[in-house]
């Protein structure tokens, strides 16, 4: 695994830290689903929001927007369950971006 800290000025989140944290695999792990729930419930301890998104999906202007939600396959917030979007349909849905917005709202 490796860790960036994506922390930028004061104009995005204020007084916030952002990390990436990429995982990297020789094989998918074989519950998937489940791996990808405990990433995210880990990620949450100590979190606002934490989410799983796809390789070069991140932007400050877009964290969490409709415009990045068939992007992002996972999400959580401490004391909730991690949410998961693993097929298109969810992905693309209406359901999954307004969940995101809610998520997002948090964050301001």
């Amino acid at each position: 695994m490796k860790v960036y800290d994506l922390t930028a000025d004061e104009d995005y989140l204020p007084g916030r830290h952002v990390f990436e944290y990429d995982l990297i695999f020789d094989a998918v792990p074989e519950d998937l689903e489940a791996y990808l729930k405990a990433c995210l419930d880990r990620a949450c301890e100590g979190a606002v929001v934490a989410w799983l998104a796809f390789e070069g999906s991140f932007s400050y202007d877009y964290l969490l927007a409709p415009e990045v939600a068939s992007q992002v396959y996972g999400v959580c917030a401490p004391g909730a369950p991690a949410e998961l979007a693993l097929e298109e349909e969810v992905l693309t849905s209406e359901r999954w971006r307004t969940a995101l917005q809610r998520y997002a709202r948090t964050l301001s």
